[in-house]
């Protein structure tokens, strides 16, 4: 003990600094996870062909959903958005997953969407906007149940699923083009339902509310 006692100050500040270090790169690190991946959206048309129900080469009617989307990570680190899917919801329960296209060719000109290799799912280093175009089209043949909502959900790097609100609309399955949306749409968390219900929203009552009939 005597040996050490000249000693005490420097092992205490070392273990300060210790501490101190660690303390500092938890903060930090904390800091730079500040902020989240924000998610804009416009539904848009491939050639002359603008989103809705269209009609499939035996007669039935299909959904047909090009999408540019904007994902804004405002974070200090890299995020992921692994597997984005087009969701369909009825009294917000889900009806039914929108397949996920990934090459169209029409008149000889191809167009790719998603990522490199067919995929749905993006990296997206901090501070950065990343813009991208996806095309859903449900196949035939699956029940076509009517629905009354889009949502968009993904997993993100710790494989969380976030859901998010894109627009209610009146999905009855009868052929029609829709109009492509003149501004972006910035998707919320899909907890506005109940509200809907309960208040009968209209877009004054929830700004990021988008209603199509």
């Amino acid at each position: 003990m005597e040996y050490l006692e000249p000693h005490i100050g420097t092992i205490i500040g070392a273990v300060i600094g210790f501490f101190s270090s660690i303390g500092f790169f938890l903060i930090s690190r904390w800091i730079d996870r500040r902020g989240r991946i924000r998610v804009f959206c416009k539904r848009t048309a491939v050639s002359d062909a603008t989103w809705g129900f269209t009609q499939s080469e035996i007669g039935e009617a299909m959904l047909f959903l090009p999408l540019t989307m904007e994902l804004y990570n405002t974070s200090n680190a890299t995020r992921v958005t692994r597997n984005i899917q087009l969701l369909t919801y009825k009294d917000g329960k889900k009806v039914d997953s929108i397949r996920q296209i990934s090459m169209s060719a029409k008149a000889g000109h191809v167009t790719d969407y998603g990522a490199e290799n067919a995929s749905y799912s993006f990296v997206l280093p901090p501070r950065t906007i990343k813009n991208v175009r996806c095309l859903f089209i449900s196949s035939t043949n699956v029940v076509q149940e009517s629905f009354d909502e889009f949502r968009i959900a993904y997993y993100d790097e710790k494989d969380k699923e976030i859901n998010l609100h894109l627009a209610f609309y009146d999905g009855n399955w009868i052929c029609r083009n829709e109009q492509i949306d003149g501004e972006w749409i910035e998707l919320g968390e899909s907890l506005i339902y109940p509200l809907r219900v309960m208040h009968k929203i209209s877009p004054k009552f929830h700004p990021k509310l988008t209603l199509l009939k």
